[in-house]
């Protein structure tokens, strides 16, 4: 027995150092690759720099916010406006920042508009159907969201008369209402049927909005309609979630080219997509890390309450 407790405080150290070594392991392609922006890890597939991204549409670029100043990563070229705020290698998803579309009145009429669409055609990403939905705030407000080649219509409808009849955390039609997006969709377009001349709601919620978000970030809020607040507040844009794949084959495919494969660690999987076209990888049972580096994939402490159970 004594032998066995020494074999096991023996393994547990050794788990600890290789566990250190892990923390310490860059997430990055190369040594040379910035590993951060700002607060925010950048994991490989994603990358900083040539050679430290695995294609053009995984490029980040580190630059200040235009609304406050603060470094954030943004997701393609040096011209590009969609910030990323968080990176998930297990779900394969990005979660980036997307600019309201806003219609808002006063007597005269329409005062101030907006449009805000995404094209994400030729890419490896996708917007999330399980995570995001389509949603509008506002009184007389019909709102839609189609694909740009016309492939896709839907939306919906938020009426109120009074802010009374609206309630905050509720939205099913009253100041609020929102519908969910089909598989595959890589573009849109958010747009309104314009109020009648006759509207007179604009005197206590002057604006409408519309957006693609993260179903679990949004909580409707009846200070939302008054004034241009919801504006002001999310000025910067809301939380999109977009899946993405490593590479637009199945994994059976994309095995038979050792180049191009992906899943670099020994102890990964690869995964073909439930959304679309393509594969991902993961780290095998037991281990954690980044599946897209060589020996990015490393063994947990799981193995230890095995290991015991063996050994009693």
């Amino acid at each position: 027995m004594g032998n066995v407790l020494l074999f096991l405080l023996e393994l547990v150290l050794l788990l600890l150092l290789q566990a250190i070594a892990a923390m310490a392991r860059s997430d990055t392609l190369h040594p040379h690759c910035q590993a951060s922006c700002g607060n925010f890890s950048i994991p490989y597939p994603f990358g900083i720099g040539p050679d430290c991204y695995r294609d053009k549409s995984f490029e980040i670029t580190c630059k200040p916010n235009i609304d406050n100043g603060t470094i954030m990563p943004y997701s393609g070229g040096i011209n590009s406006s969609l910030a990323v705020f968080g990176f998930s290698l297990s779900q394969s998803q990005a979660t980036m920042l997307k600019h309201l579309s806003y219609r808002c009145y006063n007597a005269s009429g329409l005062m101030d508009y907006r449009s805000s669409g995404l094209n994400l055609t030729r890419t490896p990403f996708a917007i999330s159907a399980t995570r995001n939905k389509f949603t509008a705030i506002g009184c007389q407000t019909i709102a839609y969201v189609n694909g740009t080649n016309g492939s896709y219509v839907s939306g919906c409808m938020s009426f109120c008369n009074k802010l009374d009849y609206s309630a905050s955390g509720s939205c099913t039609g009253t100041g609020c209402c929102q519908t969910s997006l089909p598989e595959n969709l890589v573009d849109y377009n958010s747009q309104f049927y314009s109020r009648g001349t006759n509207d007179s709601t604009w005197e206590f919620d002057p604006c409408s909005y519309s957006f693609v978000a993260d179903q679990d970030w949004f909580k409707f809020n009846i200070s939302y309609l008054k004034g241009d607040y919801f504006k002001s507040q999310f000025r910067q844009g809301v939380p999109l979630v977009l899946d993405w794949v490593a590479g637009n084959v199945t994994c059976e495919q994309a095995k038979k080219n050792a180049t191009s494969y992906a899943c670099r660690s020994n102890n990964s999987d690869c995964s073909d997509s439930t959304h679309s076209l393509g594969y991902t990888c993961n780290c095998s049972q037991g281990y954690e890390g980044n599946p897209y580096l060589d020996d990015g994939c490393q063994g947990t402490t799981s193995f230890i309450y095995n290991l015991v159970i063996v050994a009693q």
